[in-house]
């Protein structure tokens, strides 16, 4: 499977980032630069993002990679979740979001994350 591809739910298409289970630093910067080169080349506000990041390795290195990731990331989306915080990684990923300003939400599953994502975006369209 493709670590960056679109997933749909009710309609959304959702950009799905998995790094999940990933342990080498030069595997996260792979999946890292293919992701934000895809997500930076699209218009503003314009990506719904889901991050996967069960059972990845963390460390200071790999902290500030994320905190210049995201905030990087931030014009082009529209809204984005996370999946696979707990622990060490939910320290983490709270240290990242003060860093970077952006409201990222962290929820239990991919299910339950793409529900979110796809009812943020339908409640944002105009009424027909």
């Amino acid at each position: 499977m493709k670590r960056c591809d679109f997933i749909e739910c009710k309609g959304v298409r959702i950009f799905y980032i998995d790094f999940s289970n990933l342990k080498n630093i030069e595997e996260i910067k792979a999946v890292i630069n293919e992701s934000k080169n895809f997500i930076r080349s699209q218009p503003p506000k314009s990506m719904i993002n889901l991050a996967n990041i069960e059972g990845m390795h963390f460390n200071g290195e790999i902290k500030e990679l994320f905190v210049e990731y995201v905030k990087g990331n931030a014009n082009h989306v529209f809204q984005s979740a996370i999946i696979g915080v707990d622990g060490l990684r939910r320290i983490v990923f709270n240290g990242v979001l003060k860093m970077t300003g952006r409201d990222v939400r962290c929820l239990e599953s991919k299910q339950a994350a793409m529900d979110w994502l796809a009812e943020r975006k339908l409640a944002s369209l105009p009424l027909a």
